[in-house]
């Protein structure tokens, strides 16, 4: 009962993964991919190549329809047979000696999703992209398009560069709901590379219950403890529902999460915005099957919100097949690009996964061991170091400042993370009585909320958060995530469905089952 005591007052008052990636000099190896006959997607590839100095030659047009998606012959007549003729006499495919491009970066104005044959047929569905990845291998030519191969490179912990993955090429996506995200996502990975990617990393579990997901959420929770153990100050949000709406989610450098349709909490409130240079993966099924728009799934809402690289599936692929987010997570904080990082992290080619973004960004390369990140940068040293004076000077300055309120609440979640409540109360009390920034002291106080919700009985819980809440004046906003959470433990009566919506529920193309547990690819 002390735990809601301390938690009422706080509300009526207020009102190590080391960097080990080998740097290898990638841009040499790359070519750029782009649509001829689209005069913005040539000016894409023509700024990318400046901005990261690759030559021109390494520059291929394709003409090809202006459009979404292709039938498997369309692909294979107007992309994948052209291609490895032009790449065959360029020399980038020798029999022997190491191949001179590596790395593969697709325009907007290219498809970027093979259609089933027929409808409905999934297993014939493919990213673009991810059959490009296969682009030299034997197994590549598939007219068929059914099932997935093996990826070579799935599992590695080295750079692409020796890897061994001959005839493979690392593919990434500079794409989205527009052209300026498209060229947005090459500006603000170069800067960030200079500074570094500083903020939050945000965690968000499905925990449904059902047989075969859990594996979903165990990729979560390890990628969580995987930014932790780097330095990066980490909220999880471990149950079904997800992070709700209006939630404060400030200063958001990664966020990692499953389980819904379209975008939703705090991804639809009109003031968010992730950090420059952001990663953002909400696993789903479809949740790039229309990345060109920013009202439908997940890709393209959240590349509109700011992100700098996202990744999504075109089509189901399965769980098994999907893009495993902890080995994902822990290559990106080792240093590796993003591209590598999505590679070695995806069991098969000739399958539905996509990587929007520039693919030789490196987040968390040697800026974000150096870079000036504030509060940030000194919890990541702290946390790093093996001196525990860091941490007690840490604790210092949290104590003597009023201006340390981030360091305060990033004391007050390792101390719920270690279970320690009373001191992290202690230290969100701290942290929430910020004046500077509403959001920021709303977000400390929404910890505490969460850490009873996970350790009391429901009836009591929502006891406590309705004192809480008629403890606050009607016009204040802290009152919405917090009716929100009231909501999702007590759940409103769902309006009647009108006619048109239950018509609508029992035609739905796409069916019941998402992200089948099963391994569905049957990797070739």
């Amino acid at each position: 009962m002390t735990h809601f005591v301390l938690l009422l007052a706080f509300f009526v008052t207020l009102g190590s993964a080391r960097l080990h990636a080998q740097q290898w000099d990638a841009a040499s190896a790359t070519a750029v991919l782009y649509n001829q006959d689209v005069e913005e997607s040539a000016a894409l590839a023509a700024h990318y190549a400046r901005t990261r100095g690759i030559p021109e030659d390494r520059l291929v047009g394709i003409s090809v329809p202006d459009r979404d998606g292709l039938q498997r012959s369309e692909f294979e007549m107007k992309l994948r047979v052209p291609l490895l003729a032009e790449f065959t006499r360029r020399g980038w495919l020798p029999q022997n000696g190491p191949p001179p491009i590596k790395v593969l970066v697709t325009c907007r104005g290219l498809p970027f999703v093979i259609e089933p044959i027929p409808k409905g047929a999934n297993n014939t569905a493919a990213s673009v992209d991810s059959e490009l990845a296969a682009l030299g291998l034997p197994a590549s030519a598939n007219p068929s398009g059914a099932g997935s191969m093996k990826n070579p490179f799935y599992g590695k912990d080295e750079a692409f560069d020796t890897a061994g993955a001959r005839g493979q090429f690392l593919v990434g996506r500079l794409d989205g709901p527009t052209w300026e995200i498209a060229h947005r996502l090459i500006d603000d990975a170069i800067e960030t590379e200079k500074t570094g990617l500083w903020g939050f990393g945000y965690f968000d579990q499905w925990n449904s219950g059902r047989g075969g997901y859990g594996v979903g959420d165990q990729w979560i929770e390890e990628a969580f403890a995987s930014a932790r153990k780097a330095g990066i100050p980490s909220i999880v949000d471990r149950h079904r529902t997800r992070f709700v709406h209006h939630y404060p989610m400030r200063h958001a450098a990664l966020y990692v999460g499953w389980y819904a349709w379209n975008a939703d909490g705090p991804f639809v409130d009109p003031a968010f915005q992730f950090k420059r240079g952001a990663i953002a993966v909400h696993l789903h099924s479809y949740s790039a099957a229309h990345l060109r728009q920013t009202e439908n799934e997940w890709t393209g809402p959240l590349l509109a919100k700011g992100a700098c690289g996202v990744l999504g599936n075109v089509s189901e692929p399965y769980l098994g097949g999907t893009t495993h987010l902890d080995v994902f997570v822990d290559r990106l904080l080792k240093g590796y690009t993003l591209s590598e990082a999505t590679w070695m992290a995806t069991p098969g080619l000739s399958w539905m996964n996509v990587v929007v973004g520039d693919p030789l960004y490196r987040p968390f390369g040697p800026a974000s061991q150096t870079g000036a990140g504030g509060p940030f940068r000194e919890w990541k040293d702290a946390i790093r170091s093996s001196d525990p004076e860091a941490m007690k000077a840490i604790q210092d300055k949290a104590a003597a400042s009023d201006t340390s309120h981030l360091l305060e609440e990033m004391l007050g979640l390792e101390s719920l993370h270690k279970n320690e409540p009373e001191r992290a109360f202690e230290w969100l009390q701290q942290a929430a009585q910020n004046p500077a920034d509403r959001d920021d002291g709303l977000r400390a106080r929404l910890h505490a909320i969460d850490w009873i919700r996970r350790h009391a009985a429901e009836d009591q819980v929502l006891f406590e958060l309705q004192k809480v809440l008629d403890a606050l004046p009607p016009q204040d906003p802290t009152r919405i995530p917090v009716q929100s959470f009231i909501d999702q433990l007590d759940p409103p009566p769902p309006a009647p469905l009108t006619a048109v919506e239950v018509q609508g529920s029992s035609d739905h193309p796409r069916g019941p089952q998402l992200l089948e547990p099963s391994a569905g690819a049957n990797p070739r």
